[in-house]
């Protein structure tokens, strides 16, 4: 999970994604900021503290904004609809760092899913809550 996110953390950084990795890595093996800008710039190719340390404030973030949209699939999950609160919810998640396909569209591949068969009052508070947005 976590090395996932070393190529999006390059593109944000403009840092090449190797020393992101390879950072990303020894921040994951328990190493710290000031020990891995002094004595592993050799495998970092040079970072400073500065750096290393804004690479880990992004992978820490991009852990967060993971974390919370597990737990907002895993409610839709368990309630068997999308509701406009989970709308809110996954629209308040994203911060545009992430490729979305097509980010702020709501999608509902049928009136039924997941088995579960939407009502009218249902889908219309859906579409008010997409307007909105």
């Amino acid at each position: 999970m976590i090395t996932s996110f070393h190529a999006l953390i390059s593109h944000i950084l403009n840092i090449p994604a190797g020393q992101v990795e390879r950072t990303i890595g020894l921040l994951g093996e328990g190493a710290t900021i000031p020990f891995i800008s002094r004595y592993r710039k050799e495998v970092t190719g040079g970072l400073d503290e500065v750096q290393i340390g804004n690479i880990k404030d992004q992978l820490d973030k991009l852990t967060e904004l993971k974390k919370r949209k597990e737990s907002i699939l895993s409610s839709i999950e368990e309630q068997g609809k999308l509701t406009p609160e989970l709308v809110e919810q996954v629209l308040h998640s994203h911060d545009g760092t992430e490729h979305m396909v097509s980010p702020r569209l709501v999608y509902v591949s049928n009136t039924t899913e997941i088995g579960t068969v939407y009502r009218l009052e249902e889908l219309q508070a859906l579409r008010r809550c997409c307007d909105a947005h």
